[in-house]
This record gives C-alpha cells, sequence and structure tokens, in this order.
C-alpha cells in the first residue's frame, strides 16, 4: 500500500476504509435526522424535507452508491440529482475523506 502523502484522491475513495468512513457518516446523519424529527414531533412541529430524504427516496444512501457519487460530484459529472443533493452528497463525502485520512495516517506512522 502506498503511503497516505503519495496516495491520489483516487486511491483514497478505493479504499475498504473510505466505505467503512462514508457508511459512519451515513449513518451518523440518518440518525440525526431521526433525532430531529422526534424532537420536532414531541414540539408538534413539522420538519421540511431534507436533502438526505432526497437521496433516501433515489436509494442512494448506501456506501458503495455513495462513494460512486462523490467522486462523479468531484469530477463534475454528476446528473439527475439538484444542486441541493450533489452539495449534500458533497459535504457528506468530504467528511468520509477528511476521517479516512486520519485513520490512514494513524495506521501508518
Amino acid at each position: 500500500m502506498k503511503k497516505v502523502e503519495e496516495m491520489s484522491v483516487r486511491d483514497v475513495l478505493l479504499t475498504d476504509v473510505f466505505r467503512e468512513k462514508m457508511q459512519e457518516v451515513i449513518d451518523g446523519e440518518i440518525a440525526s435526522q431521526r433525532k430531529a424529527m422526534a424532537d420536532a414531533n414531541a414540539r408538534h412541529m413539522r420538519l421540511g424535507r431534507s436533502a438526505i430524504d432526497a437521496l433516501r427516496d433515489k436509494g442512494v444512501l448506501e456506501a458503495e452508491l455513495m462513494v460512486d457519487l462523490f467522486g462523479s460530484v468531484l469530477d463534475g459529472s454528476l446528473s439527475g440529482f439538484s444542486y441541493r443533493e450533489r452539495w449534500y452528497i458533497g459535504v457528506i463525502g468530504r467528511v468520509a475523506y477528511q476521517r479516512t485520512i486520519k485513520k490512514l495516517q494513524a495506521c501508518s506512522g
């Protein structure tokens, strides 16, 4: 395996660690949304639809699919998604990427 400093973005996206971190971020976002919904229901409020709802409706909230979508966001080739959905995929991917780099650095050093 290459040293972290020598890895390209593509190399990082192809690692098992990145898929693992992507799933962790997705799970965390889903849990946060469920908590927000529960809080809103307790206060008799209604939440608007979020980007995560739209992505769930499209059936893409799986690590494997989100890795591919994030790669497409990075190279600007993702179509069929709204600006908000593309932005959200980018945010989730960047968080997973940062966590992956930290883990890879910790394992190699």
